[in-house]
């Protein structure tokens, strides 16, 4: 079941539900937490995936970034990903061909929790922007998920 989002909506979402925000679609995955599912439009430049979000009367934390959700973007150029995401799907960003800069702020992935080919086809030369202390930790599995050793991590 998919909602649009208007002020009017009541807040009564259930798990498994998607709701499209200012052209950002979330999946509620629990009481408290949804996942982000991808942008409903092509023209998108600048993403930045919210720490949280508030749909309805009721603001969820975003812990999630689907598998392909933003897969082919070939407009999109700077990424930023919010504190609490501790996934991100497979192909998530896979084939974003203008994709330059991303910024994860969460200190909360593991090599477990990032899905296979996450970041292929990005820029070549794209920069990644990592929590101090993270850098060793996160370079060495960001290596396995599509991120090259021509790119810089931050």
């Amino acid at each position: 079941k998919t909602f649009y989002f208007d002020n009017t909506e009541k807040s009564g979402y259930r798990k498994g539900d998607v709701v499209i925000k200012n052209k950002m679609i979330y999946k509620i995955t629990s009481s408290k937490t949804v996942a982000f599912g991808g942008v409903t439009t092509n023209s998108v430049t600048t993403l930045s995936i919210p720490k949280t979000v508030k749909l309805g009367k009721k603001t969820y934390q975003v812990t999630a970034i689907a598998s392909r959700a933003c897969a082919n973007r070939t407009k999109l150029k700077k990424v930023t990903i919010g504190a609490n995401v501790t996934k991100i799907g497979s192909y998530a960003f896979s084939g974003c061909k203008s994709l330059k800069t991303v910024t994860i702020k969460s200190t909360k992935l593991k090599a477990s929790s990032v899905g296979s080919k996450a970041f292929t086809k990005i820029q070549a030369k794209a920069t990644i922007k990592v929590p101090k202390g993270k850098k060793t930790a996160y370079k060495k599995f960001l290596l396995k998920k599509g991120i090259t050793k021509k790119m810089k991590i931050k």
